[in-house]
């Protein structure tokens, strides 16, 4: 019977973002960090910015904190997604416990500044979105900038933890990475980090609270857990070019029947396969109460239901043919796409010259390449 755990692990690796891609979206972050530094110090000067200086920080979040990021399956329209928060501490109103600054003004002026970004490098910005403000990067990258606020002696308490964990992170050699596994970070109170809304209001919504709920969650079950939840995105990703269920909805899901199993990737997925056949009559509700369900479109969970039938037959017949001669990829891929290939065990060199054995390993390697991990299906 075959052991698909080579062909997951392959699978996996071509998911990753290849360099040039992090690099890129490295640059991006850096730059749009200093354009938003100086464009907010400049605009918090002003009687629209409450006339005190301040200064914003930068913490990425989403899926790159969740470690949950894939090269997207069809490229375009699917894009790789950065998340990148901005906080400022703003006063309050006394009367009302809300920010000073206006939602409008904020959301505006934070328009404005990533529109001259967008204009000086070729970049696009997209406006529609009611909660962010999004760079368009080239066609596969493109950076969500939220915008938060929170009181004042909070932010001091943040700004400090930040500036001790870069000096201890120093003293040990180790470089500096700000996101939202810091553990600092776990001790502000959730209620009082307001998200900026297009429309403009301020409304109660912490980034921290699923961060927190996935790192628990990774911790309980193990990093097989995650594996799982990137093969479902990678499915929603082959199954819908544009749009689906949301990434949130498919890893909370996917727990109600998932089961860790030893080495075995292909029976840990096939577990977390079982909840989507009555996606549309199951409640899925986060560590916050939240029902994902209702924030879903009820026909792609409909797809959903039908789709995961199929996958969830043809995974268990590809787990039980008799042998492993790479007829079960050829299955899975039909649900994964062509990313997933066969990808036996390294074959017994015991006994072969030095020559023949590089010949077999380069053999293996040309058949399954796995260190371009951006292929597109067909």
């Amino acid at each position: 019977m075959p052991n698909l755990t080579n062909s997951f692990e392959s699978f996996l690796n071509r998911l990753e973002l290849p360099p040039e891609v992090l690099q890129k979206i490295e640059r991006a972050q850096s730059l749009i960090e200093v354009a938003l530094k100086n464009g907010l110090e400049t605009f918090s000067v002003t009687g629209q910015g409450g006339g005190e200086k301040l200064t914003p920080k930068f913490i990425p979040q989403g899926s790159k904190v969740y470690k949950t990021v894939n090269y997207p399956c069809h490229v375009p329209p699917q894009q790789v997604d950065y998340d990148l928060g901005v906080y400022l501490p703003v006063s309050y109103h006394e009367e009302n416990k809300q920010p000073r600054i206006a939602a409008h003004d904020y959301f505006s002026q934070v328009d404005s500044i990533l529109s001259g970004l967008a204009q000086v490098h070729g970049w696009r910005i997209d406006r529609t979105k009611p909660t962010c403000s999004r760079l368009i990067v080239d066609s596969l990258i493109h950076v969500d900038v939220p915008l938060y606020s929170m009181p004042d002696v909070e932010f001091q308490r943040l700004s400090k933890a930040l500036e001790s964990e870069r000096l201890i992170k120093n003293s040990r050699g180790e470089s500096f990475v700000l996101d939202n596994e810091i553990e600092f970070w776990d001790d502000f109170d959730a209620d009082k980090v307001l998200l900026c809304i297009r429309k403009g209001t301020w409304e109660p919504s912490d980034p921290r609270k699923i961060s927190k709920a996935v790192k628990v969650l990774v911790f309980k079950h193990g990093e097989q857990l995650r594996r799982v939840w990137r093969y479902l995105k990678a499915w929603r990703d082959n199954l819908w070019p544009q749009g689906g269920p949301s990434s949130i909805y498919l890893m909370f899901a996917a727990l109600k029947t998932y089961q860790s199993a030893l080495r075995r990737d292909d029976h840990a997925l096939l577990s977390a396969l079982n909840v989507f056949g009555v996606a549309s009559k199951t409640p899925v509700i986060t560590t916050e109460d939240e029902n994902l369900t209702n924030n879903q479109k009820p026909e792609d969970l409909l797809i959903l239901e039908k789709a995961s039938v199929s996958f969830l037959a043809d995974l268990q017949q590809a787990i039980n043919l008799p042998e492993d001669d790479g007829r079960a990829e050829g299955i899975v891929s039909k649900h994964l796409g062509s990313r997933f290939v066969w990808a036996p065990k390294p074959t017994k060199t015991s006994g072969k010259t030095d020559q023949e054995k590089a010949a077999l390993i380069q053999q293996h390697h040309t058949q399954n390449p796995v260190t371009r991990p951006h292929f597109k299906n067909g």
